[in-house]
């Protein structure tokens, strides 16, 4: 049987190894803080492990006290890197473990007793693995990774409830010779690299949904670019119940001359402001995206033509009684839009947005701030005077 200061160094070692190679993965994509914070919880937990392991060698201050305090830190990260993947807060419960532990050990009468700490910090770790759980049960992102290390957070807590059980029935007189701590640490271990393996799952299934957001997002307004709405055309293209696809093609107005006369920075917050008010009145499963300069588009899935259309008034109305507001004063900005419906079996995106594109030229010809659709070939005029 493998004695439990072996354990504890191979141990060490093995998570040690999977530190250096979710800092490489964090080196790579330095916007995955779910990757820095795993590698900095598995730094933790190595170093942890090894002091628990040189029990002995070592004052137990360091061992003991600081060995396991080094552990349940690394439960902590473990919880903020989820949290980090599921797009969520940090929060102060994250560290709760770590207080039990914290908290306990503070109390001399019992801190010298083996089976206390034996148990402390296993109700520390279930607590751990219960946040674990908790906290990727409620997440509204599913996928397979989350749903293994669910289940696998939930075994951990199990678990721990069965390490707490049998130290209290069968408790220790030394931590070192203690019968059952090979199958404790078989335990730990078996549940702590399951959170490797899954969580590593997990980590590289969020980056490479990180990768192709950032790749699919422009930059300034945060909403799709080309690329984005071209890939997610054809899932909206098939939306059952809906026939016909709309495009709504939007361009700024005068654009250059509010870059001219407020300066670039106004004329980027123009973009931005436009982009948000265009995604506050679009319905979901809408694709709203910026194609370049001052160009937007909007896809649609609709039941008729009137429908495209009236998305196209409900968001030039919402701009004029939402005005920009700068450092310079109140900005106006106003939009062309052009509008083409087709049905969707057979369309394109690249002949929708090219006669959205010449409705809303004509739109410009006629003076600016309207709207101009293209349904079926036949085209309807709704400009009005501007302003």
């Amino acid at each position: 049987m493998l004695d439990l200061v072996t354990g504890f160094v191979l141990f060490s070692a093995a998570v040690a190894t999977v530190t250096v190679v979710l800092l490489y993965v964090w080196l790579r994509n330095r916007r995955h803080y779910g990757s820095l914070f795993w590698t900095a919880a598995f730094a933790s937990i190595a170093a942890g492990s090894l002091l628990i392991g040189a029990r002995g060698q070592i004052a137990d201050l360091l061992s003991i006290h600081l060995g396991n305090a080094l552990m349940l830190l690394g439960f902590a990260l473990l919880l903020a890197g989820i949290a980090s993947v599921n797009r969520e807060p940090l929060r102060l419960v994250f560290l709760l473990p770590l207080g039990i532990w914290l908290v306990g050990m503070a109390a001399p009468q019992f801190a010298g007793s083996v089976a206390f700490r034996m148990v402390l910090y296993h109700e520390a770790a279930l607590v751990a693995y219960a946040l674990m759980a908790w906290s990727l049960w409620r997440s509204r992102r599913r996928s397979p990774a989350r749903l293994m290390l669910f289940h696998l957070s939930a075994a951990s807590t199990v678990t721990s409830a069965v390490i707490i059980t049998a130290v209290v029935l069968w408790p220790p007189e030394d931590f070192l010779t203690y019968g059952l701590g090979p199958y404790v640490l078989i335990a730990g271990t078996m549940a702590l690299m399951g959170t490797v393996l899954v969580g590593g799952r997990l980590l590289n299934e969020d980056a490479d949904v990180t990768l192709t957001v950032l790749a699919e997002t422009d930059d300034l307004t945060g909403v799709l670019n080309r690329r984005g709405v071209a890939r997610r055309f054809a899932a909206l293209r098939n939306k059952a119940g809906q026939p016909l696809v709309g495009a709504l093609m939007f361009d700024l107005d005068h654009f250059k001359r509010i870059n001219d006369a407020h300066g670039h920075a106004v004329g980027d917050q123009a973009l931005v402001h436009f982009a948000a008010v265009a995604r506050a009145h679009l319905r979901d499963g809408d694709i709203f995206g910026r194609l370049g300069g001052e160009e937007f588009c909007a896809i649609l899935a609709v039941s008729s033509a009137g429908e495209a259309v009236a998305v196209a008034e409900r968001i030039q109305a919402a701009l004029k009684a939402v005005p920009l507001v700068t450092a310079a004063g109140h900005v106006g900005v106003t939009v062309s839009t052009g509008v083409c419906v087709e049905p969707a079996e057979g369309a394109t995106l690249e002949a929708l947005l090219t006669a959205a594109d010449a409705a809303m030229y004509r739109a410009k010809s006629r003076g600016r701030d309207c709207i101009v659709a293209d349904v079926a070939r036949a085209t309807h005029d709704l400009c009005r005077a501007a302003g």
